[in-house]
């Protein structure tokens, strides 16, 4: 193990990774500009996560939150808390509404005020899911008093069997998607016009969520030209089996050593935003320096993420032509689309 000294200016009541943490967190701040933009660009990460991560452990967020709460006044960071606060208030809900439900329902119930703003998309939602939502609405307004809850049907998850002949599958959905599907239990076959009208959802819209289920084998459409075209549900395809073998293996919790790498290079993503970020402002970037800053993010008596996780992560988004690597040193693509 190499041994480097600390310098002669040291404050001997700091650690070395207290100090090497500060050095990161400044260079972070001075991507952004100042600590307010960063605290803006992080209060809407959070968002992000909260809203649209359902197996996010609670306690990570509180724990990164803290560490945070080091470099920064406690009014600066209380929105963030808020938000969090949020989050717990909600599992009490659930908890407490929870007998009331014909299905289970998670919900994430905000305090818009507090919250930045998060884009909602207007339709008409299954009536089956309505009903459920409702019944959830009523429990909190007993619980609540004269509080009321708005329903963002936009954002969130749902997870459905769909059965075709003899194949199933579960898969989880935007609320959209399930919306689209669920007009195929009123009739056999529809129009994009005829959907749109019926969901009062923007017909690109229509068609796009149609196509991602045309792609999962579950809907196809006849012969005709754009929104001519009728869709149908297809019968029980080899493609719908392989979206249950993909539901199952995201499922499955193992000890294998790729899914457990996996995991990790996924956890990153929640850094994208700050990673981009970065990157433009102090190009050309290597993986080590990016490393250093990831380490920092990990929660107390954890080691975060490895070299070669870090590496992986990057060379996901060179793929996804986000960014550019020569020579080990990593740039952002000019005009590479928002992501």
């Amino acid at each position: 193990m190499d041994w480097l000294p600390d310098p002669p200016d040291a404050n001997p009541c700091q650690s070395r990774r207290y100090r090497q943490n500060a050095d990161v967190f400044n260079m972070l701040v001075s991507v952004y500009g100042s600590k307010e933009i960063f605290v803006k660009e992080y209060r809407e990460l959070l968002a992000e996560r909260l809203t649209k991560s359902w197996n996010r452990d609670p306690q990570f967020e509180q724990r990164y939150l803290e560490l945070l709460k080091l470099r920064f006044s406690e009014g600066e960071l209380q929105q963030c808390e808020v938000m969090l606060k949020d989050m717990r208030d909600s599992e009490h809900i659930d908890r407490l509404v929870d007998n009331l439900l014909p299905f289970p329902i998670n919900a994430r119930i905000i305090s818009s005020f507090f919250w930045p703003k998060i884009e909602n998309e207007e339709f008409t939602m299954p009536q089956a899911l309505m009903i459920g939502l409702d019944e959830y609405a009523r429990g909190f307004e007993t619980h609540k008093g004269s509080r009321k809850l708005e329903w963002m049907s936009a954002v969130g998850s749902i997870e459905l069997e769909v059965e075709l002949d003899d194949v199933k599958a579960v898969v989880a959905v935007s609320p959209a998607h399930a919306a689209v599907l669920s007009l195929f239990t009123k009739k056999e076959t529809w129009t994009v016009d005829e959907m749109a009208a019926e969901l009062k959802m923007d017909k690109r819209n229509v068609k796009k969520r149609l196509e991602w289920w045309q792609n999962s084998g579950v809907v196809y459409a006849s012969m005709g030209e754009s929104e001519a075209k009728t869709w149908h549900l297809a019968s029980g395809t080899s493609k719908m089996e392989r979206l249950q073998v993909e539901h199952d293996m995201e499922e499955d919790i193992s000890d294998d050593d790729k899914n457990e790498d996996m995991e990790a290079v996924d956890a990153l993503e929640q850094y994208w935003i700050y990673t981009k970020s970065f990157i433009a402002n102090q190009e050309p970037v290597k993986a080590e320096r990016l490393h250093t800053i990831f380490r920092m993010f990990a929660s107390p008596g954890q080691h975060g993420p490895t070299l070669e996780d870090v590496v992986a992560f990057l060379q996901r988004k060179v793929k996804m032509n986000l960014l550019s690597c020569v020579n080990g040193l990593y740039k952002v693509v000019k005009d590479a689309p928002a992501q």
